[in-house]
């Protein structure tokens, strides 16, 4: 990515991946999604930027206004996830880069709090339930969410859990996920809890 560019170098480049997006992308949703996001970003150089800009801080910057999150974190919901990617398309394309296929996020760890809690529940799958590699994995990714919640509400061990913390937490799911997520997630923060491993 250049140290520099002009806005209407930026605005020139930002317009001809919006004919791309438009003619490739299948679905009217997920088109007004990317371009909405970039027009927002268009506009977001437009109001903090002089004559010129570092495109690196300000697509960083624009990710962060977007997602609420820290450059380049995991976003929570699929429809954080449609605004991270168009940014992500952004930044590749500033690079002089072709858009990745998939993209990976920063990953966001479990609290060191509950280490401990996670080997256990991934021995047990291993040794009683006999799950595979890739069901553990799954059903680690689905307690992760719930783990860093939960630690940022101020639960910072198992022990503390309680009705209103678990409550909190199936309320901030309700919006940004499936039914079938929501049920997938649900299940699996049951499973954990299960007095067999425990």
């Amino acid at each position: 990515m250049a140290d520099s560019i002009s806005i209407s170098e930026l605005e020139m480049s930002m317009e001809k991946l919006k004919v791309k997006i438009a003619s490739r992308l299948l679905t009217p949703k997920l088109i007004n999604i990317y371009l909405g996001t970039i027009d927002g970003f268009i506009q977001y150089c437009r109001n903090e930027a002089d004559v010129t800009l570092n495109p690196n801080n300000y697509v960083s910057r624009y990710y962060e206004l977007i997602t609420g999150l820290k450059p380049y974190s995991h976003p929570g919901t699929s429809h954080l996830k449609r605004k991270a990617r168009a940014v992500l398309i952004i930044r590749d394309i500033l690079k002089g880069r072709i858009p990745a296929r998939k993209y990976c996020y920063n990953a966001i760890s479990i609290p060191d709090s509950f280490h401990d809690d996670i080997k256990l529940y991934e021995d047990w799958l291993i040794t009683e339930a006999g799950c595979s590699h890739n069901t553990i994995k799954t059903r680690i990714g689905r307690i992760k969410p719930f783990l860093i919640t939960i630690f940022n509400s101020g639960c910072t061990n198992i022990e503390a859990l309680n009705a209103g913390i678990l409550v909190d937490f199936i309320r901030s799911i309700k919006d940004g996920y499936t039914s079938i997520g929501k049920t997938n997630i649900l299940y699996t923060i049951r499973n954990f809890f299960s007095p067999v491993h425990i």
